[in-house]
């Protein structure tokens, strides 16, 4: 396996990126091998692919996943590209422009994150006058600052009466 991961690094793009299906058995040998061949740096991730949903009962535990492992030439290049695949228009089904922004189609995105962080407790008067803060067990996404520059660069909507829960404008070009 060695010898052919040095010929994939040799002939991956600057901007490429090389995704290995493996089951549980070989998956953390193989991530050590590829820290060495690609450079530590160079790991993305290791996601978990559910490869089937029944059920799988001939081990002491079923095997009903394995690894994707992800390796970069520059993590940098690969940020920008990220094999993203284009929308298509029944998933851009959901982007509207309720207020006509001029960018274009969106969707929101709810501004509450799980878990308690003490700078992302505080309250948000909505445009309208309606108080809002984070529900109980969520705190917001984002610090105070950070949310006032996205209200400034009009990035954050009440909804049309201006008293709904805040929310991130997520424009169709996914900025």
């Amino acid at each position: 396996m060695r010898d052919r991961l040095e010929i994939l690094r040799k002939l991956l793009s600057e901007d490429g990126s090389l995704w290995i299906t493996i089951d549980d058995n070989e998956a953390h040998y193989l991530k050590i091998v590829c820290d060495e061949i690609f450079g530590r740096a160079s790991f993305i991730a290791s996601n978990v692919w559910q490869k089937r949903y029944s059920r799988e009962n001939r081990e002491a535990i079923g095997d009903a996943h394995d690894y994707v492992i992800v390796y970069v030439r520059n993590v940098e290049r690969f940020k920008s590209v990220r094999n993203r695949v284009p929308i298509s228009e029944d998933q851009a089904k959901v982007y509207k422009n309720p207020n006509n922004h001029p960018r274009g189609r969106w969707r929101g995105i709810p501004m509450t994150a799980q878990g308690y962080r003490p700078n992302q407790m505080y309250k948000i008067i909505a445009p309208a006058g309606a108080v809002h803060y984070p529900p109980e067990g969520h705190c917001w996404s984002t610090i105070e600052p950070e949310f006032k520059k996205l209200c400034d660069a009009g990035r954050i909507y009440f909804w049309k009466d201006g008293n709904g829960q805040p929310n991130l404008i997520r424009f169709l070009d996914r900025g």
